[in-house]
């Protein structure tokens, strides 16, 4: 990945401002939709039925002037320009790619940040935060954006009548909402709410948004509910956990659990709406002989996930058992 040489952005500007307005293709979570609005604020985008738009299946963006944390492309010959971070390319690429170890929307600021406006900077931190690094917010993000350390939270009285109060920065409440959005298969809502937003607190104080948030957590809560508890099979150091629920959850139960058994590296499958996250030591390992077995697998190191076809082309049964024969393998 290291050899893969990086698209020179005097050119990539000048292809993105020849193709305006562009057909945006985005990565449906906090970092992918920070992106494509980053990159709004710089280039037109075409804003119609058909784009910008979130694939259903990570790394199919076909029909699309530019890729925004999306992965390879899965299928065909792809002429675009892809903006990533995902260690899925392999060369020789044949399209045209800027690469980096930073999420996607650290990226776009690290390319056009002259062009990037100052109301739109606190973007990248959404970008950071929803990626789980906040620690590679750029330096100039914080001069440009000073506000984003202000606090904001609740006000409560516990059990015993004390006051107890809970503010944050700003900008780590940015990613809760819009996630909860997504997860609740409400990506173009939040990209419309992300759009119009004049400032961090009108997506942190959003109502609809915050009304999503309220119900993933209640959904979280109700699937580690104790009078139905979930079921663990495990395998050695791989342990599959399944559930059914109507939200795309199983990377926030993935991650609980991965949190509270680090050694233990958990696929945990919405079976509803096959929905397969992977998170733990052995995320890379098993995502990379899935894709020997012809399964959409990929994600960054900790973290990954699987883009199922339909119930006909790979058996829900047919995946889990190849976990566990991989969960076999002798280490």
């Amino acid at each position: 990945m290291d050899g893969i040489k990086l698209y020179n952005i005097e050119d990539i500007v000048k292809e993105l401002k020849e193709r305006e307005p562009l057909k945006a293709a985005f990565h449906s979570d906090a970092d992918g939709l920070a992106s494509v609005c980053l990159l709004g604020s710089v280039f037109k985008l075409e804003e119609s039925d058909q784009y910008p738009y979130s694939p259903e299946i990570f790394g199919d963006y076909s029909g699309s002037d530019v890729a925004l944390d999306l992965g390879a492309p899965v299928a065909g010959e792809y002429e675009g320009i892809v903006i990533d971070h995902h260690p899925a390319h392999e060369e020789p690429v044949k399209y045209k790619l800027a690469y980096g170890h930073v999420p996607t929307g650290v990226m776009l600021f690290h390319l056009f940040k002259d062009m990037i406006p100052d109301d739109k900077v606190w973007l990248v931190c959404l970008s950071a935060v929803g990626d789980g690094q906040p620690e590679v917010i750029p330096p100039e993000v914080w001069l440009r954006s000073p506000y984003l350390w202000e606090l904001q939270g609740n006000i409560y009285r516990d059990q015993y009548r004390n006051v107890r109060m809970y503010p944050y920065p700003l900008f780590s409440k940015l990613s809760s909402p819009i996630n909860a959005m997504c997860r609740m298969g409400d990506v173009m809502g939040a990209y419309k709410i992300l759009r119009e937003a004049k400032s961090v607190r009108d997506i942190i104080n959003n109502p609809v948004a915050g009304r999503a948030r309220k119900k993933i957590d209640e959904e979280i809560k109700r699937v580690f509910s104790s009078s139905n508890p979930l079921q663990i099979e495990q395998i050695k150091h791989v342990a599959i956990v399944q559930f059914e629920s109507d939200y795309y959850i199983a990377g926030r139960i993935a991650t609980e659990l991965s949190s509270s058994e680090p050694y233990i590296t958990f696929v945990v499958v919405n079976t509803k709406r096959r929905e397969v996250s992977i998170r733990g030591i052995l995320t890379t390992y098993i995502t990379e002989r899935l894709k020997v077995r012809g399964y959409l697998a990929g994600g960054h190191a900790g973290y990954g996930g699987v883009s199922l076809l339909s119930e006909e082309e790979q058996p829900l049964g047919m995946f889990l058992n190849s976990i566990r024969e991989i969960a076999r393998t002798p280490f």
